[in-house]
C-alpha cells in the first residue's frame, strides 16, 4: 500500500474500499477539499475490476491516466462516444468534419439547407439561431424526441419572455420546435450531409442503448453530469459508484441536472468523505453553515491549515459570481498599475463588455454575446432587467453606464491579463465558476455571491427553494471553500453568514427538543 499511496485510507476511506467489495450501487458524498480523487483510486486499485472511470473533461482524463491502474479505463463521456460513432463510421466522420470537428454550424448554412424561413417577426437568422439553440437542449437531454419544453427561455429575444397573455411565447417555442425537429432529422441521418456538433454523435450513442462490457463504473463530479450522460450510464448493469458534491451543483445553464441528488434521491447505498485536507476547522465552520441550513446532516471537518488574517500584499484570488464584478476589479488594478491574471483568458469578459457598450450604443451588429443579441436595444436591456430582477444585467447596466467609451479602452488591458501567467503575479480574478475544482492560499469573496434575503427565509421556514436559488447558495459553498488559510468577504457575505447563523441554530434546536421527545417517549 506505501508504494501506491502516501498515507493509509482514513476510517471514511476505508468504509468505501470495503463497501466496493460487493456489487451494489454506492453514492459518495465528497465535500471540498475530501481527497475523493485518492478514494477513487483505493477502490481501483483494492478491488480490482474490469472498470469505466469517467470524468469531467479531457485534462482530468490525462491526469488520471497516470494515477490508475490498468483496470480502470479513464474516460469522458465524450470520448466514450467517439469511437463507435465517429471514428468507426466514415458517413458520420464527415459530417463531423464539416462543422470544423464539431465545433460549429453556421447559423446560414441552417438557414440554407434546411429551409428555415421568417416568422412571429423574426428573421430566419433568428429563428435558425433558437432552433440551433433548442437542438443543443435536447442533445443534453434524455428524451427521445425535441418538444417545445426544450427552447431555452435565454435564447427567446427578450420581448417573449415577458408574461403574455396571447400565447405569443407559446407559440414561438412550438413553431422553433418544429423547425428544430426538421433540423435534428437531418443530422441524426447518416446519408444527409448536414453537419453535427460534439454533442451529437453523444446523443445519438445514447439513443442506440449502448451496451459497455465493463463490471464497474466510477462517475466523477456525478452532480454535474447531464441528463445525457446519466441515461447512458442507467443503462448499463454493473456496479456504480457515483462521486461528487450535491453542494457543487452550479451547472443547470449548461445542462447540467444534479445527477448526484438524484441518485441519492432513489435510496442508493451513501457514504461521506467529509474531512477536507484543504483548510482548516476555521472554513469548514463557514461551509457548515450553509450545508446544515440546505438540510445536510453530515457535518464537514478540516484538517488543513488554520485560518490567517487576509494580507492583499501576498497571492490571493478575488472570486466574483458575475463577469461585470470581474470588470470592476480589473478597472481597478488596470489603474493602480497592479499586475493581475485571469482565469479561463479575457475573450469571455472582453466581449461582454465590447457588446454591452455596443448595445449602449445602438450598434446591435457589433454585439457578439450571445445572451445580449437577444435585447433589440439598451432600453429594452434595462427594461427586462428591472422586470427579471436579473443581478448580472443589472450589474452590467451599471457598469457601462459608469465607464462608457472607456471600458473599450480597458480592453487591451484585459488581453494582457488573459494572457499572464498565474504564478508570475499575486492577484487572479476569477467567477466561481471557474474557481470551481481549484483552491488558492487566499481568497476574497464578492458581494455579488450574495444570496437573496427571501431565500435564506425560505431556508428558515423549510419552504421549497427554485433550481435558481439552490444554485445560487452551491456558488456561494463552492467560493467559500476554495482558500486554504485567507479568506476576506464583502460585507453582505458577512450578513448572510450571520443570518444562515441563525436559520442554523434554530434547526439545531428543534433537533434537540426533538431528540428529548423521543427520549422521554423511551
Amino acid at each position: 500500500m506505501s508504494s501506491v499511496f502516501k498515507f493509509p485510507p482514513t476510517p471514511e476511506q476505508q468504509s468505501i474500499i470495503t463497501a466496493s467489495e460487493g456489487n451494489g450501487d454506492m453514492v459518495v458524498i465528497a465535500r471540498a477539499g475530501s481527497g475523493k480523487t485518492t478514494s477513487l483510486r483505493q477502490i481501483a486499485h483494492f478491488n480490482p475490476k474490469n472498470g469505466l472511470y469517467l470524468v469531467y473533461n479531457a485534462a482530468n482524463r490525462k491526469e488520471a491516466q497516470a494515477l490508475f491502474p490498468k483496470n480502470m479505463r479513464p474516460m469522458t463521456g465524450h470520448g466514450l462516444a467517439f469511437r463507435p460513432m465517429i471514428a468507426n463510421n466514415d458517413k458520420l466522420r464527415a459530417k463531423f468534419d464539416t462543422a470544423n470537428q464539431g465545433r460549429r454550424i453556421p447559423i446560414w448554412s441552417i438557414v440554407s439547407h434546411a429551409g428555415v424561413q421568417a416568422a412571429h417577426g423574426l428573421t430566419a437568422n433568428k429563428i435558425a439561431g433558437i432552433a440551433l439553440r433548442t437542438i443543443i437542449a435536447f442533445q443534453n437531454s434524455a428524451d427521445r424526441e425535441i418538444k417545445p419544453h426544450h427552447v431555452p427561455e435565454s435564447a427567446l429575444p427578450a420581448r417573449f419572455r415577458v408574461a403574455d397573455k396571447s400565447g405569443r411565447r407559446s407559440d414561438l417555442e412550438y413553431e422553433v420546435s418544429r423547425r428544430a425537429t426538421k433540423i435534428w432529422n437531418k443530422m441524426a441521418n447518416e446519408n444527409d450531409p448536414f453537419p453535427i456538433l460534439h454533442d451529437t454523435y453523444l446523443k445519438l450513442f445514447q439513443m442506440r442503448d449502448p451496451h459497455l462490457n465493463v463490471e464497474q463504473i466510477l462517475v466523477d463530479e456525478f452532480q454535474d453530469a447531464n441528463a445525457v450522460i446519466k441515461a447512458v450510464i442507467d443503462q448499463q448493469e454493473c456496479q456504480k459508484i457515483y462521486v461528487g458534491d450535491t453542494c457543487q451543483a452550479i451547472y443547470s445553464w449548461r445542462g447540467a441536472v444534479n445527477a448526484l441528488e438524484m441518485e441519492r434521491s432513489r435510496g442508493t447505498s451513501e457514504h461521506n468523505l467529509s474531512v477536507s485536507f484543504r483548510f482548516g476547522n476555521q472554513v469548514a465552520s463557514l461551509a457548515n453553515l450553509i450545508l446544515k441550513a440546505k438540510g445536510e446532516k453530515t457535518p464537514m471537518r478540516g484538517a488543513g491549515p488554520k485560518m490567517e488574517a487576509f494580507d492583499a500584499t501576498k497571492n490571493h484570488a478575488i472570486i466574483a459570481r458575475n463577469n461585470a464584478t470581474l470588470f470592476e476589479h480589473a478597472v481597478q488594478s488596470i489603474e493602480d498599475k497592479e499586475p493581475f491574471a485571469l482565469v479561463g483568458g479575457a475573450d469571455e469578459l472582453i466581449k461582454l463588455v465590447e457588446s454591452g457598450y455596443a448595445l449602449y450604443q445602438g450598434n446591435t451588429a457589433k454585439v457578439v454575446n450571445e445572451e445580449l443579441k437577444n435585447y433589440t436595444d439598451w432600453d429594452e436591456l434595462k427594461e427586462i432587467s428591472d422586470i427579471t430582477q436579473d443581478a448580472s444585467l443589472r450589474h452590467l447596466i451599471t457598469v457601462i453606464e459608469k465607464y462608457k467609451g472607456q471600458s473599450i479602452e480597458f480592453s487591451k488591458d484585459l488581453e494582457i491579463a488573459g494572457r499572464a501567467n498565474e504564478s508570475s503575479v499575486r492577484k487572479i480574478l476569477t467567477t466561481a465558476h471557474r474557481s470551481k475544482g481549484r483552491e488558492f492560499q487566499q481568497t476574497h469573496l464578492c458581494e455579488d455571491l450574495e444570496i437573496d434575503k427571501e431565500t435564506i427565509q425560505k431556508l428558515a421556514t423549510e419552504s421549497e427553494i427554485t433550481p435558481e436559488e439552490n444554485e445560487a447558495i452551491n456558488l456561494l459553498y463552492v467560493a467559500t471553500t476554495r482558500c486554504k488559510s485567507g479568506l476576506q468577504l464583502d460585507q453582505p457575505l458577512k450578513e448572510n453568514l450571520k443570518m444562515l447563523r441563525k436559520v442554523v441554530k434554530a434547526i439545531e434546536q428543534d433537533e434537540s427538543s426533538a431528540l428529548q421527545t423521543d427520549m422521554r417517549a423511551v
